[in-house]
């Protein structure tokens, strides 16, 4: 087998709350999820990656199960806001709507491959366009999911639980309970459309939102587009480990074994291929962890409690004493020459 899987994968957060909301439903969320091929267990696993089309046979397996054809949207509301890490933080410190949804699909490589994500402005009207690809075929409940998703995230940013968009468009065919997407989205639904498209109006994308911390949304956008802007397809088994790990730093330090599985090897595997490039799995997490911080101290203005948690320290003295033998210096210390120097700016 391939050491990378190279077929679309979506972060295994999208599992978050799926088994709640089946069990609601009368549903067994680990039998379903194995005859699919999908360890149910990856649930737990934040920072993990699983096959896309997998994902999309168990939502429409489940809508089935359940005659819910409005499972994908129900789904979403149940689970607005499962935390995605580094995504979820740049999207909801962004200033204003607009500059959230430019963030929102600019970044969403970050928790789904294979799946186009678009947004763009005409005459005034923002366009929040979704272009699945081809595996996706008949199958709609995974996109009602997204749809209703952004919907949902967008009155929890804007704190305005009654927000409509200016309209939704949906790709495929009206489903029978309509009236259910009404209600969930607003009466303005088209479907049999080219796109599966929501619409926002000039007022909404100008919306300031009021949780936003402009100054983390900066230095934090930096860093995401350091990790999206990553080259992909050529790039060495070193790099293509390095961005699962800087994605799961912030939440827990990942293992050889959550690794190999995410790249589908096994450790052995894993480790004969590091060996040859002369590096041990041990070095080339601390080596990300250092090059990360030096980014995050010389680039932004995060502060060093801020900068400790997302490479994952517990604590502050923990990651000061990793940055006296990283750096032969305390982090206050570099951050203060690398200002006064001039460098990183």
């Amino acid at each position: 087998m391939p050491f990378l899987t190279t077929g679309p994968t979506v972060t295994c957060r999208i599992l978050n709350g799926l088994e709640e909301f089946m069990a609601t439903k009368g549903l067994d969320f680990a039998a379903s999820a194995w005859a699919l091929g999908i360890d149910p267990a990856q649930a737990d696993n934040p920072d993990g990656f699983i096959d896309f089309a997998a994902v999309l046979d168990l939502f429409e397996t489940a809508a089935h199960a359940s005659n819910d054809d409005a499972f994908g949207l129900h789904f979403a509301e149940f689970c607005p806001l499962c935390p995605i890490g580094l995504y979820h933080f740049v999207i909801f410190n962004a200033p204003t709507l607009r500059e959230a949804l430019e963030t929102r699909a600019r970044f969403s490589k970050l928790v789904v491959s294979g799946y186009s994500v678009g947004f763009e402005i005409d005459d005034g009207i923002g366009y929040y366009k979704w272009d699945g690809p081809d595996l996706m075929g008949p199958r709609t409940q995974f996109l009602d999911y997204a749809v209703t998703l952004l919907v949902e995230r967008v009155r929890i940013i804007l704190d305005e639980q009654s927000w409509v968009p200016l309209r939704v468009d949906f790709h495929h065919k009206q489903p029978r309970s309509w009236e259910e997407f009404s209600r969930g989205l607003g009466k303005y639904l088209r479907f049999e459309q080219a796109a599966t498209c929501v619409l926002f109006d000039a007022n909404s994308l100008a919306r300031k939102l009021p949780a936003a911390n402009t100054v983390l949304y900066r230095d934090l956008k930096a860093i995401a587009e350091g990790i999206a802007g990553a080259p992909t397809g050529a790039e060495s088994l070193a790099n293509k480990i390095r961005q699962h790990l800087i994605k799961s730093l912030a939440y827990e330090k990942s293992s050889e074994a959550s690794i190999a599985n995410e790249l589908g090897v096994s450790v052995r595997t894993l480790q004969r291929e590091l060996a040859g490039a002369g590096l041990t799995f041990t070095q080339l997490v601390d080596d990300t962890r250092m090059r990360a911080a030096h980014q995050m101290l010389v680039e932004t203005n995060l502060l060093l409690t801020e900068v400790a948690f997302l490479l994952g320290f517990s604590e502050l003295s923990a990651f000061s004493r990793a940055s006296r033998n990283w750096f032969g210096e305390p982090a206050s210390s570099l951050r203060k020459r690398a200002k006064m120097t001039g460098f990183g700016t």
